[in-house]
């Protein structure tokens, strides 16, 4: 509206995500998200035709499955063929394992598709599949987008409660607590090796005794991490707040009216853009194939939700730059994790040696 041109020519787009924190796979099985009878059928059918290109026939599926550990394999009345495997509702090992795999191929497919329709209109700026993970197979949804991301806060209002935590950053992010829910190891999930990294959203909630330091310990810790862009939601988001028929209430995100937050904006972005913080001088490249996926799937079972690290690596992205890598990287760029037992013992020895020598841990 303001300068005449068409949305794709426009700078005022600098990212586009296909979908907003989303992945199929815990939409279908989420009851909160319950598809609609037509629509399960759907995605029923696409399901059990994915499962014939996949095994064949039925015989073949029951042998997979029961080899996942599954117990029986298929109800008398399952046959892909005629389509009529059920979409899963239980850890049924065997079935939720494969729909996972199925769910991540449909939306790789769909965002693959939607991305040339967007370029197909001109748009030039680059685009993102989908901005969180929820399962392993999402980071292959991911992989093949122009950057990596995710969408991550500090304490801010609870859906259900409607309460703040008034709780520090740092207190939440001790590394030594191994807490894998808070910020920043709760977004090493989003990012890719290879890839820019994007934090799309960013804030620390009203009221919250901390919120003026969080919000820019935030910011601190994208600079260790060398992230390419932090996005700061948000100034605004209820409309009310400024039209005649009432006062409205503001949110818990909106820094309008709190000078806690809103005061350091310009403090905030000189020292993002000044890169007033070093980031981390070793990389640690944790390597995502389809056999550690697989591993993985087995392992967590429903939901399986992302956590690259374990409780007593959770101190790494306090010390050094952590990626996910779905393809081979180039090892001599960082450590690589790998394998289990005295493998994986010795890199993460070679991890605290590097940080102690950077003094970032005694």
């Amino acid at each position: 509206p303001y300068t005449g041109k068409a949305l794709a020519d426009d700078p005022v787009m600098a990212l586009l995500i296909v979908s907003n924190e989303d992945e199929m796979f815990p939409r279908v099985l989420d009851s909160r998200y319950a598809l609609p009878p037509g629509l399960r059928n759907d995605v029923q059918a696409l399901w059990n035709r994915w499962l014939v290109e996949r095994y064949g026939d039925r015989a073949k599926l029951v042998e997979a499955w029961k080899a996942m550990g599954a117990e029986p394999a298929l109800s008398a009345a399952e046959d892909p063929v005629k389509g009529t495997v059920a979409i899963p509702e239980t850890a049924h090992r065997g079935r939720i394992f494969d729909f996972r795999r199925f769910c991540a191929a449909v939306q790789r497919q769909f965002a693959q598709r939607m991305t040339s329709h967007l370029r197909s209109l001109g748009v030039q700026c680059p685009i993102q599949h989908t901005n969180h993970i929820y399962t392993p197979e999402g980071v292959f949804i991911m992989a093949d987008a122009d950057f990596s991301g995710i969408h991550l806060y500090g304490p801010y209002q609870d859906g259900i409660t409607y309460t703040v935590g008034n709780f520090s950053i740092i207190k939440a992010n001790n590394p030594l607590a191994g807490n894998l829910w808070h910020f920043p190891a709760a977004g090493l999930k989003g990012r890719l090796a290879g890839k820019p990294f994007v934090l799309g959203e960013w804030n620390v909630g009203y009221p919250n005794d901390f919120r003026g330091g969080g919000v820019m310990q935030g910011f601190a810790y994208g600079l260790l991490q060398d992230w390419d862009c932090i996005s700061y939601f948000c100034f605004f988001a209820n409309p009310k707040l400024w039209q005649p028929d009432g006062p409205g209430v503001a949110t818990s995100l909106e820094s309008a009216f709190d000078p806690a937050r809103a005061g350091l904006f310009p403090a905030i972005a000189l020292m993002f853009h000044r890169q007033d913080i070093t980031p981390a001088k070793e990389a640690v490249h944790q390597r995502f194939a389809d056999a550690d996926i697989e591993a993985l799937g087995k392992e967590k079972g429903y939901p399986a939700y992302v956590w690259p690290l374990t409780k007593d690596l959770a101190w790494i992205p306090f010390a050094h730059r952590y990626y996910l890598a779905p393809r081979p990287v180039d090892e001599t760029r960082g450590v690589a994790l790998k394998g289990t037992g005295s493998e994986l013992e010795s890199a993460v020895q070679k991890l605290r040696e590097a940080a102690r020598r950077d003094g970032l841990i005694d």
